[in-house]
């Protein structure tokens, strides 16, 4: 099921809402979710919960983003961060926590673990959550 669908099934937003979201999306591009909450459909709270819950993920907060020690934020190169999409958060011994745009994508978790040589525990995040912080 598509995340719009799913957004819909929940009671989260309706169908026409999820429509106006779509054909904004095809004007501007983004994800759906920044969409929805450039719209103001949803609030971002509302949504990263949704994500949680959806993916079975935990979800990154903005108390997490804000107290991110520097040596995490350089342990990673620039060049990873901005092709996973991440926001690295903890490092405890081989198991790097990390915020993802693509959390739930298997593929691109063993990606990351294999490039960075870390078990990966991934974290849900909002699109405009990971600019914003990066």
């Amino acid at each position: 099921m598509k995340l719009g669908e799913a957004l819909v099934k929940e009671g989260l937003i309706t169908r026409q809402e999820l429509n106006l979201a779509l054909e904004r999306q095809v004007t501007f591009g983004g994800r759906i979710g920044t969409n929805l909450l450039e719209l103001r459909i949803l609030n971002e709270e509302e949504f990263i919960n949704f994500l949680s819950r959806y993916f079975k993920l935990p979800v990154t907060t903005n108390e997490i983003i804000v107290s991110l020690p520097e040596e995490v934020l350089n342990s990673i190169s620039k060049e990873i961060i901005e092709k996973y999409k991440i926001l690295p958060l903890k490092k405890d011994g081989k198991k790097l926590h990390v915020a993802m745009l693509n959390a739930y994508d298997l593929r691109e978790v063993d990606e990351l673990s294999f490039v960075t040589g870390c078990d990966v525990i991934p974290y849900a995040i909002t699109e405009l959550r990971l600019l914003y912080s990066s």
